[in-house]
């Protein structure tokens, strides 16, 4: 598989591993198995780990990653999504569908480090201080 999925219950956060060549049709079927998986619970961060990606996302590509997050979003309220590349090719495509997913109810970043990414992830989730009582 292009996609391999894994759901981390005690970090809320499901991620998303690219090896190789990966379609739409992968990562629409990734994504359709973490939302079955008992773990899984909306509000749950994703991490996309594209390091190792062989293939350059397109245009087409994000858009209907972008039509599927639009069409599911009670799936995914309150989510953040972390894409990873470290080709500079990926990363500004990344960057491109992190500017189209702001249509949709899900916050998507770029990063080009999974330390960043997680970092973001983890502030994202942490819950807002308490102000004076």
């Amino acid at each position: 598989m292009a996609i391999a999925s894994s759901v981390d219950a005690a970090t809320g956060i499901v991620t998303l591993t690219f090896t190789g060549v990966s379609s739409y049709d992968h990562w629409e079927r990734a994504v359709a198995t973490v939302l079955a998986d008992p773990a899984y619970h909306v509000g749950m961060c994703f991490v996309s780990d594209r390091r190792m990606a062989t293939d350059i996302m397109t245009k087409d590509y994000i858009g209907r990653v972008v039509d599927y997050l639009s069409r599911s979003g009670g799936k995914f309220l309150g989510c953040g999504w972390a894409l990873v590349a470290d080709d500079p090719a990926d990363f500004g495509m990344t960057r491109m569908g992190a500017i189209f997913a702001e249509r949709t109810p899900v916050e998507v970043r770029a990063f080009q480090s999974m330390d960043g990414a997680l970092e973001w992830l983890r502030v994202r989730m942490s819950p807002p201080p308490h102000g004076p009582a």
